[in-house]
């Protein structure tokens, strides 16, 4: 599966499990991660409140697709449609 096809896979996993994205906060990163995270995305988000949650939630979303990308048992897996 090559990285674009695992994003999309990601996406669509978590379009129709709610669980999911959860399931791998819990699995893939550290309540102090999060928060490093967030407090990073405060740093450099423009004055909005609205900006600033957007950059975190961006970056702990890249952050999952790239876990999701290193998973072993995703390498013969075919893409949902």
């Amino acid at each position: 599966m090559t990285k674009v096809e695992a994003a999309v896979a990601f996406f669509q996993k978590i379009a129709t499990d709610r669980g999911f994205l959860v399931g791998m906060m819990e699995s893939e990163m550290s309540p102090e991660l999060i928060r490093f995270i967030g407090e990073y995305a405060r740093v450099y988000a423009d004055e909005s409140s609205e900006a600033e949650e957007m950059a975190g939630s961006l970056m702990i979303l890249g952050y999952l697709i790239r876990a999701y990308e290193d998973d072993p048992s995703l390498e013969n897996q075919p893409v949902l449609s």
